[in-house]
């Protein structure tokens, strides 16, 4: 049995399939921190632990599992699904964006610590210099109706635009200029992957889960998480370096093909149950 956390399919999983005498596996999805006690309980039932992220990996030990238990498996992203050659004019289409436009993609859950907030507050400094900026909001959340709220507020409501969660959005997301990813806190972010793989360079705080989806001056950049000044800059000089926003958007493709492919995530999770199988 594969289970993924969270939600109490870990934990009822892993004792279910003990019970069952059957051999289980777990995927480790989040970072979240939690008492050496309750990850003892949660994580006794599996043969073994996988980290999605070398920063999930660093949390789950410090609460106290044993290496031996733990393996990494990065995440991946289907390159070859995303279309990196999107139809002109499909932002328009969809979005109301129009084509001399500089358009940018925040793709997360619409919760606190994704950080929507600090883009919505260095828009309007933004807008001043450069009022062709649109923000497209993908994901829902409990955070929506506040995030409407300060947009509102901030006099953005014709710059962003909140599309929910979107199942066609690998048809699209390659026609955006840039994805801004400002989590305070990441597992690993499978949405700078996509962006990356869609050939977008991204910008995200340095967090610990972003310091591997993103190379800093390579595929994107990091700034200090919360820092405003920053990340303002940071947008203004992939505003104003074109040729920049190439390089990085190549880059972070390539590098989706080469070490984040769905083929070596599929290979190593079948090598991991060989493995158990044979004892």
């Amino acid at each position: 049995m594969h289970c993924h956390s969270r939600r109490g399919a870990d934990f009822l999983g892993g004792w279910a399939a003990k019970s069952a005498g059957i051999p289980a596996v777990l995927s480790r999805r989040v970072d979240n921190p939690e008492p050496g006690w309750i990850a003892e309980l949660r994580y006794r039932p599996f043969q073994k632990v996988i980290a999605i992220s070398e920063n999930i990996a660093s949390v789950l030990t410090k609460n106290g599992l044993d290496w031996s238990g733990l393996a990494v498996i990065r995440d991946a992203v289907d390159v070859d699904s995303i279309n990196a050659e999107p139809k002109r004019g499909v932002l328009q289409e969809e979005f109301n964006i129009a084509s001399m436009a500089f358009s940018i993609a925040v793709v997360a859950q619409l919760i606190p610590r994704k950080g929507h907030r600090f883009i919505l507050d260095v828009l309007p400094g933004l807008c001043a210099t450069y009022p062709f900026i649109k923000v497209v909001f993908f994901g829902a959340g409990d955070g929506e109706v506040e995030l409407r709220a300060l947009a509102r507020k901030l006099g953005l409501s014709a710059t962003v635009a909140f599309a929910g969660f979107r199942h066609d959005l690998d048809n699209y997301l390659a026609a955006f200029d840039l994805l801004v990813h400002p989590a305070e806190r990441e597992g690993l972010g499978v949405a700078m992957l996509k962006g990356a793989a869609a050939g977008l360079p991204v910008i995200a705080f340095d967090v610990a889960g972003a310091k591997e989806a993103v190379l800093h001056g390579k595929t994107g950049v990091l700034i200090p998480p919360g820092d405003l000044t920053g990340l303002q800059i940071a947008i203004e000089v992939m505003i104003e370096e074109p040729e920049m926003r190439d390089e990085f958007g190549r880059a972070g493709r390539k590098r989706m093909q080469d070490d984040f492919s769905v083929k070596t995530m599929v290979e190593s999770h079948i090598d991991l149950y060989k493995q158990i199988q044979n004892g």
